[in-house]
């Protein structure tokens, strides 16, 4: 039976493996290797939402107001999507997903 490898020696085979030593006569301290980059996600969240980032069509600069008094979405950003579906979500998750599609699209 093959045995699992935990976390902690998945880390430290991976550090282990990414350290270099030098070849000259004297020791060198190890030098590591810059890290792997990590995958980066497709997904966003908003609201209770994981929305895929190709799907968003555009992003409310402003908060909705309509002076409605029975409006649930005061003080929210639209996030238009694709199909003319529509999320709404917090200022945090706006600019969590302005920074997303940037990075997805440096990405590219």
């Amino acid at each position: 039976m093959r045995e699992e490898m935990t976390n902690v020696q998945c880390l430290m085979t991976y550090s282990f493996r990414n350290w270099s030593f030098g070849t000259s006569s004297n020791l060198q301290s190890p030098v590591p290797n810059p890290p792997i980059p990590l995958p980066m996600s497709v997904f966003i969240q908003i609201d209770d939402k994981h929305v895929p980032l190709w799907r968003v069509a555009w992003i409310s600069e402003l908060p909705h107001f309509c002076g409605s008094a029975d409006c649930a979405r005061e003080g929210q950003y639209e996030v238009r999507l694709d199909n003319g579906e529509s999320v709404w979500g917090s200022q945090t998750e706006r600019d969590a997903t302005l920074e997303a599609l940037e990075a997805w699209r440096e990405g590219v």
